[in-house]
């Protein structure tokens, strides 16, 4: 507390101290002016205080070093228009613009072009609020300048270099590893484990009943790296953790090595429940449908979900963590003739969830084309996006856009549209010849008839995506012409649907217009 607040609170009585020194001629002109009236004398000194720190004061004689000057940067500079594109992508609360998903696009772009931000913009896009995957393409544009002056605020740490780029040959990584923060030591062995993977999965074991919960997981995730048999040992003892999230991170792990003791468990389980013969599957259950203690140390749900029986919930959840190729060895029989023979059982979805689910572990084209048509004919439209859904994610991007471009081209002869729920699952950017079809579909139901149907309500949900995913070539075909009616033609009834219509529409052309001029100004 200074002097001068403190005789304000304690009163002039208790105190006679003054916030200027003795000889001060502050001091000196306010005795005067004040001629021994203390509580004047304070007034006085608050109001030359005032203007003596408004018309500033001498530094404090500075302790620290000065920090050294950013260093020259050789990294070329982008353009003044790219500059200001990238200050606008930036910004946060843009409006229904998708302003920070097309960042990213940005971002590459200039990467791509080995160009880099200029300084001016660098608070800015330091300041913005990223998610954790934006971050890499942010530190490879900002220069050594920004990386410079990432060092001198604590919410910018993550753009600073990292210490840790080679683990192998740091010569206190050990010392990390043991008093190093969450988030350094979380780093540190993932990129142990990449170069020395046997050195990191000793640190794991070394330290791992010291460590939380929530320490645990990240040290199993990261045992996914360079996986192989010789982790088997840690992850089993990974399963008898007291923490569920532990228990199924270790178990999804091991059922990535086919000749682990819990994949070959898995196996068995699922033998005593599936036989051929005669050409027709046979499905056998076991006396008791309860979870035992080996059912739950594998880390499996110990009861169904809402709504499913435990009979289905115990074939499907055993079917989904055995390799397909399981089943090709031990039937002998092609994927198309065994979804076929599980469709005639009393347990079809369960059974075919079951190997839909797998594609995780063996994402095979013979049997995803059998399960694709299977479920694309099954009339449990909710259920049927969802394992749709599991299957794209693992397919080749060309495949993928195989599959959905032929739904898409029955739109035209029936209602069903279940297409559009998957698009946002597709690869980016789409191919030339998938977003002409996706475009001509979209336009031709836009154009169709006098009424806005259910497809068309449906369509209009996929503008967002189609927005970010489509490819340059074909930008010009997106904007030649709105295929949109005309308002005053529409009836009263669908005026509030065709303004919707109309209003998506325009962000759609303007979202088209921005990604058009990223690749037009970042060059």
């Amino acid at each position: 507390m200074d002097a001068l607040t403190k005789a304000a609170l304690l009163g002039t009585i208790r105190t006679r101290e003054t916030p200027f020194d003795a000889d001060s001629p502050i001091t000196a002109l306010v005795t005067a002016v004040a001629d021994g009236d203390r509580e004047w004398a304070l007034l006085l000194q608050a109001g030359a205080r005032a203007v003596y720190q408004a018309a500033g004061m001498i530094p404090h004689r500075r302790t620290a070093p000065l920090p050294d000057p950013a260093p020259d940067d050789d990294q070329p500079l982008c353009s003044p228009q790219a500059a200001a594109l990238l200050d606008l992508l930036a910004r946060e609360g843009q409006g229904p613009l998708t302003y920070d998903e097309l960042l990213p696009e940005a971002l590459q772009r200039l990467i791509d072009q080995g160009l880099r931000v200029p300084p001016e913009i660098l608070p800015n896009l330091l300041s913005k609020r990223l998610d954790v995957g934006l971050r890499p393409l942010v530190r490879q544009v900002i220069g050594a300048r920004g990386r410079w002056l990432a060092q001198f605020n604590t919410a910018w740490k993550w753009a600073t270099p990292t210490p840790l780029a080679d683990a192998a040959l740091l010569p206190d990584a050990d010392t990390i590893w043991l008093e190093g923060t969450p988030a350094q030591r979380n780093e540190l062995l993932q990129r142990m484990r990449a170069v020395d993977a046997v050195r990191a999965r000793e640190w794991i074991a070394d330290a791992w009943k010291k460590e939380r919960a929530e320490t645990r997981a990240q040290m199993i995730q990261a045992l996914a790296i360079d996986l192989t048999l010789a982790d088997e040992p840690m992850l089993e003892l990974a399963l008898d953790d007291r923490v569920q999230a532990v228990q199924q991170q270790a178990a999804h792990l091991l059922l990535q090595l086919p000749e682990s003791a819990l994949s070959q468990r898995m196996i068995a389980r699922a033998d005593a429940l599936l036989d051929w013969h005669d050409q027709a599957l046979t499905i056998t259950l076991p006396h008791t449908i309860e979870p035992d203690a080996s059912w739950k140390r594998d880390a499996l749900p110990d009861k169904p979900a809402q709504g499913v029986s435990h009979v289905d919930w115990l074939l499907q959840t055993t079917i989904m963590r055995v390799p397909l190729s399981h089943w090709d060895t031990r039937f002998g029989v092609a994927p198309a003739a065994l979804v076929a023979a599980a469709a005639q059982t009393d347990r079809a979805t369960a059974l075919i969830s079951g190997w839909t689910q797998a594609v995780w572990m063996e994402p095979r084209a013979d049997w995803i084309a059998a399960l694709w048509a299977w479920w694309q004919a099954a009339q449990a439209e909710a259920a049927s996006v969802g394992m749709l859904r599991t299957m794209l994610q693992h397919l080749p991007s060309d495949l993928a856009e195989q599959y959905i471009q032929a739904n898409m081209q029955q739109t035209e002869t029936t209602q069903d549209v279940r297409w559009v729920a998957l698009l946002d699952d597709l690869p980016r950017p789409w191919s030339a010849s998938f977003a002409q079809t996706y475009l001509a579909v979209v336009f031709d139901w836009l154009e169709r008839g006098e009424g806005l149907t259910v497809p068309r309500r449906q369509m209009l949900e996929t503008l967002n995506v189609a927005a970010l995913a489509l490819p340059h070539a074909a930008f010009d075909l997106a904007l030649a012409a709105s295929p949109l009616p005309d308002l005053s033609t529409v009836p009263a009834a669908q005026q509030w649907e065709a303004v919707r219509w109309q209003r998506n529409w325009d962000v759609f052309t303007q979202t088209i217009s921005l990604r058009h001029r990223i690749q037009k100004e970042i060059h």
